[in-house]
């Protein structure tokens, strides 16, 4: 697989902070060396419960997977069906050609795999179109469905979101244009500015960024000159605390603000003051 690019479900990887910090070093490197990058963040529609089936299988005997373990897995989606049980009785039988199984512990490798052309058709173009960032060059990132395009220039961009449309059509995958956005930068004048350049994916245009607009890249706010507190996020869990102080639970162990799920597992570990985020926490806890 595109490992090291796609970093979704693969063990021992910090998957959302190793990707969000290659994007943030991408900007950072750009605006320090004056140079010119384009971004754009994808979304895909329904991405677990719309992969084919068919493709699938097509994907294992374009990897050169064995027959036998091709056969296994068709076999694992061959002939799946569902039915609707209502008052009047139970509908025939709906046949299910998409989707991976859910709670199938094979099913996030499959969906990795599913992704791969969309992945690689962006990675055979990065020696020319791709962003130099130290010794590696970057094209695309993913954690899992989270896609993550990047150019060196605004052409750049546009000849991998090509590829990257007619790959993901000929997988049967479909991008949510509206979902989707783009970061187009440029250095004039001995200043940093955005630039208000069309990009489209699969024939639809996306959602163009300027400065100061953001773009949520999971779980983290990203964009140009942007306020990168998670404001969304703290206010979330100031409401959570103080549902949990108005309610009838016992105090103590059980009620204790390190669990919740953005936090870390005990108060006692939670992490050095960051933009004022874990600042703000600790004071609601009080």
């Amino acid at each position: 697989m595109s490992f090291p690019f796609q970093k979704g479900f693969i063990p021992g990887s910090e998957g959302c902070f190793e990707q969000n910090f290659m994007i943030d070093a991408t900007l950072e490197e750009a605006r320090r060396n004056g140079n010119e990058v384009a971004v754009a963040w994808l979304d895909l529609e329904d991405a677990f419960g719309s992969i084919p089936h068919h493709h699938i299988s097509r994907t294992l005997q374009e990897m050169s997977m064995p027959n036998a373990l091709i056969r296994l897995i068709e076999d694992m989606y061959s002939g799946v069906s569902t039915a609707v049980e209502a008052a009047e009785g139970t509908s025939r039988a709906i046949s299910i050609q998409r989707g991976v199984r859910q709670g199938n512990p094979l099913s996030p490798l499959l969906f990795n795999l599913a992704l791969e052309p969309i992945l690689r058709a962006a990675l055979c173009k990065r020696s020319t179109t791709g962003y130099r960032l130290g010794e590696t060059t970057i094209s695309a990132l993913a954690y899992a469905d989270d896609l993550v395009i990047i150019g060196s220039s605004a052409g750049a961009l546009h000849q991998l979101l090509h590829a990257v449309s007619a790959a993901a059509t000929w997988s049967g995958l479909k991008f949510k244009a509206r979902k989707c956005a783009s970061l187009h930068l440029v250095h004039t004048w001995n200043r940093r500015k955005t630039q208000g350049s069309e990009f489209s994916i699969q024939g639809n245009q996306m959602r163009i960024l300027g400065e100061g607009e953001q773009y949520k890249y999971l779980g983290a706010p990203k964009g140009w000159r942007i306020n990168t507190t998670p404001t969304e996020t703290i206010n979330d869990i100031r409401r959570d605390l103080r549902s949990i102080s108005a309610s009838e639970l016992p105090h103590g162990p059980m009620a204790t603000p390190g669990c919740h799920p953005h936090l870390p597992a005990s108060p006692s570990r939670l992490p050095p003051p960051h933009n004022g985020f874990t600042e703000i926490l600790i004071r609601e806890m009080d």
